[in-house]
């Protein structure tokens, strides 16, 4: 059977099992009896509730609210005491009052009043350590699904609507908010965690919450310029809509008098003329009056813009010179440095040229020895051609006695012999 409060495929693997559902319906028993079973229906109890919240955005209940969501065919679970006074001593739960104790001023008491007006009945009283009695009228928040929730809600926030006013009602539309009572608990708890900040605003007879996300970057809370801002927007956005309206109104007055004429009712077509002319007039004051707020803000907005910018010139300046300080750096410091530097190089380049006269001495000798060894060479090779000469003599002379030397030798073999040895 299909429930209200979870759809089907996030209920308890059990709660079909009729069997199963009476013992974990029926109220506790001793522990020390069976210390198992006991937690296994503990723990049932704890995740049902926190699926219970977390899934229908709810914070904060009472026992005997509780009782009737997780009714089952007419029976109310017997054993929410001992489950709603054991998460208060595992600090799952916190008295509703309690945990809106920590609240901005003006915030505070307006978020206070939100509750106490409402037909929610909630302890006052500081409930000590350990519960003695159950109250099934005590509101408590869920301090686990609060803190899912709140996470759930910043990554949710996109990047344009940090560091700016945006209203809590438009806040709620945003994140699909049906609940704003449930949703303060969120926005308390973010504030506790300063991510955000709270401004009450009071417009007649109603009651403005203003709300400001802050960026991983600082913390910046509402400030007059925010204010500012907010109002001018608010009185654009105003503007907008009456001038939309009324452009309306005209179409539809053109619209008449075509009408009219068309059934040849020529009076009435020139009232709705005269009609349209007086609206077109408004539309004409509300345009410039539009303009004006417009051309303001973006005055407003450069003008903070050029302070913050002027604000980190200051800071860039302050810094330089604390830098300065630290370092010792100085403009007369830093002359005699390069004086200093100057008389060091001087002295460098002495010891340079020094170093390469005597450089120039090594190098006059070996330059002297070089032209010993090439004055030597040269003489060597005038001596040798001569040399050449006479034993080219020699090899001539021993040419011609070769060619005048005659020497008898024997003929070479006749053929005949080879031809008897071959008829042999």
């Amino acid at each position: 059977m299909a429930v209200n409060f979870l759809p089907e495929d996030k209920l308890p693997e059990y709660w079909n099992d009729e069997a199963r559902i009476n013992v974990l319906f029926a109220p506790f028993r001793d522990k020390s009896v069976n210390p198992k079973d006991w937690e296994f229906k503990l723990e049932f109890w704890k995740n049902l509730i926190y699926s219970y919240c977390t899934y229908n955005q709810v914070y904060f209940f009472t026992q005997q609210e509780l009782g009737k969501i997780f009714m089952k065919n007419g029976r109310s679970p017997a054993c929410l005491g001992i489950v709603i006074e054991q998460l208060y001593r595992d600090g799952n739960i916190k008295p509703l009052d309690s945990f809106l104790q920590k609240s901005p001023e003006s915030w505070g008491k307006w978020i206070v009043d939100s509750f106490v007006r409402k037909p929610v009945v909630w302890s006052f009283t500081k409930i000590k350590s350990s519960i003695i009695t159950t109250n099934a009228n005590i509101a408590y928040a869920h301090l686990n699904a609060i803190e899912t929730a709140s996470q759930e809600l910043l990554d949710n926030i996109p990047a344009n609507m940090k560091n700016k006013i945006i209203e809590l009602k438009s806040l709620a539309e945003h994140l699909h908010f049906n609940n704003h009572e449930q949703l303060n608990i969120l926005i308390h708890d973010l504030y506790c965690k300063r991510r955000l900040s709270v401004k009450i605003l009071q417009n007649g007879g109603d009651t403005i919450t203003l709300i400001k996300f802050h960026d991983v970057n600082g913390i910046k809370g509402i400030i007059d310029k925010d204010i500012d801002i907010y109002t001018l927007r608010r009185s654009e956005e105003t503007l907008v809509k009456d001038i939309e309206k009324l452009e309306k109104q005209v179409i539809q007055l053109i619209s008449d008098a075509k009408r009219y004429l068309s059934k040849s009712q020529r009076q009435s077509a020139k009232l709705c003329l005269r009609k349209k002319k007086e609206i077109e007039k408004i539309i004409e004051k509300r345009a410039n009056t539009l303009f004006n707020v417009q051309t303001l803000l973006s005055t407003i907005e450069d003008t903070y813009s050029d302070s913050e910018i002027l604000d980190s010139y200051k800071i860039a300046l302050s810094r330089l010179r604390a830098t300065f300080n630290e370092t010792g750096l100085s403009e007369e410091s830093v002359s005699n440095t390069m004086l200093e530097l100057e008389e060091v190089l001087e002295i460098h380049d002495g010891i340079h040229a020094s170093l390469a006269q005597e450089n120039i001495t090594v190098d006059s000798d070996i330059e002297k020895e070089l032209e010993e060894l090439l004055e030597y060479d040269n003489k060597k090779d005038i001596a040798e051609p001569s040399k050449k000469l006479e034993n080219l003599d020699d090899v001539n002379d021993l040419q011609s006695k070769l060619a005048s030397l005659k020497l008898e030798l024997p003929s070479p073999p006749r053929n005949d012999l080879n031809k008897e040895k071959i008829s042999l």
